[in-house]
């Protein structure tokens, strides 16, 4: 594989790991009331060294059911669709519409690498079973039985729990424990800056930046954040909805250290769940402070 060929190829696999980080952050919510933006879908553009673009990011959510139970469903979906085409992963989650608990999570990687792995909760029993797709790229073995307390969520599913959360204020936080495949991560959610985000085409949003922070690694582990990406993830969400906006981090490929961002690029709203609108003195303020 040449150079080019090879970073094209890192860049659609960088792509897919900034999804899954985003999808910690979707706009996702489950209440009493039943307040949750069915037929919301968030699109996103993905670029390399802030200007090369490789691909794009798709998010929606529905209500569905599962083994009899009634469910939210999230799906989201990441393909490179640019220079090449390199790699579509697919991703679903089930969340139990009354309880809020994740019931199943399921992820299928296609065209450069095939990849596949399940995550199945048995809430009676307090455990999760998680499954891997086999080299014959069609079986599926069981790989870990491991305990999984009621407050532990898949990373997909899961997301909910830090947008139902998770306050607007710098210094507001929240804490949730996410699998994503027999690891389980406490993470700490905090905000600790806000400011006035400007997407071209899009809008201007009242955005505020969150940090991870790990709580349960051992004094040998070194956490590189979710599914690999370096610590210095950059994640800035909409003030009111907690909608991801802008997602970015560096992606180590050995010597080659290129940085993705993942920004929105159209917003498919549902009543009740539109953003907090920015005023033109606010802007101009913002602006002046630049």
């Amino acid at each position: 594989m040449n150079s080019h060929s090879y970073f094209k190829t890192h860049c659609a696999c960088a792509v897919s790991l900034c999804f899954f980080i985003s999808s910690l952050f979707a706009s996702l919510n489950v209440c009493a009331s039943d307040v949750h933006p069915i037929g919301e879908k968030l699109t996103y553009k993905a670029y390399a060294v802030g200007f090369l673009p490789i691909g794009t990011v798709t998010q929606e959510t529905f209500t569905s059911n599962f083994e009899g139970r009634a469910t939210y469903c999230f799906t989201g979906r990441c393909y490179g669709d640019y220079l090449v085409y390199l790699a579509d992963v697919r991703l679903g989650a089930q969340v139990d519409r009354y309880s809020g608990q994740s019931l199943y999570h399921e992820l299928e990687q296609y065209g450069t690498e095939r990849r596949g792995r399940r995550l199945l909760f048995d809430r009676m029993n307090r455990k999760m079973t998680y499954t891997r797709l086999e080299k014959d790229k069609v079986t599926y073995k069981v790989r870990r039985v491991i305990d999984a307390e009621g407050d532990v969520d898949d990373i997909f599913g899961g997301a909910f729990k830090v947008r139902a959360r998770l306050g607007s204020n710098v210094g507001d936080y929240t804490e949730v424990k996410l699998v994503e495949t027999d690891k389980i991560f406490h993470l700490r959610v905090e905000v600790v800056e806000k400011t006035i985000l400007k997407i071209k085409n899009v809008g201007n949003f009242h955005a505020m930046k969150v940090v991870i922070k790990p709580l349960n690694l051992k004094k040998e582990e070194v956490f590189k954040g979710l599914l690999e990406l370096d610590k210095d993830v950059t994640i800035f969400l909409e003030e009111k909805t907690k909608t991801p906006l802008l997602i970015s981090s560096t992606v180590p490929f050995g010597f080659v250290r290129p940085r993705i961002t993942v920004l929105l690029s159209d917003w498919q709203k549902v009543p009740g769940f539109e953003p907090r609108p920015v005023t033109e003195e606010e802007l101009k303020e913002f602006e002046g402070g630049e």
